[in-house]
């Protein structure tokens, strides 16, 4: 770096103002990027977590009314009617996990989810506990 003595009857040179003009603003536009690059993850964070609750009210309406169908009697709802009604839960059912996917993932970009430990039980015919079982060394 040259060390320059300016004063009044001797003004800086026209290429270091210049120089130093270029220097500050690429320091600046660096800076905001940045800002947008941290703010970013929040925002999109954000963003999936108000689309996943969106999803998740009339998902659940869904969900609830196949249940209802499921539990009405063989004369109310034919085998064919059933089968249906069945694969709409089945694929609501899918459909919660991805949106609670959602909500976790927007949850781990802002540092909100929690994990609780502790002991669990794994149903007996769970497809996760036998093959955690066959896993073990």
């Amino acid at each position: 770096m040259t060390m320059l003595s300016v004063t009044p009857d001797r003004p800086p040179p026209l290429e270091l103002i210049e120089d130093l003009a270029h220097r500050v603003t690429t320091a600046l536009v660096s800076a905001r990027r940045h800002h947008d690059a941290v703010a970013c993850p929040s925002v999109l964070a954000t963003i999936l977590a108000v689309v996943a609750h969106d999803l998740r009210n009339p998902l659940s309406a869904v969900l609830i009314r196949c249940a209802m169908m499921l539990r009405e009697s063989p004369e109310e709802l034919d085998e064919p009617r059933r089968q249906h009604v069945q694969a709409i839960k089945t694929a609501g059912v899918r459909m919660q996990g991805l949106t609670n996917d959602l909500l976790d993932a927007a949850a781990i970009d802002v540092g909100q989810l929690r994990l609780l430990t502790g002991p669990c039980r794994w149903p007996r015919s769970s497809p996760t506990r036998s093959s955690c079982s066959s896993q073990s060394p």
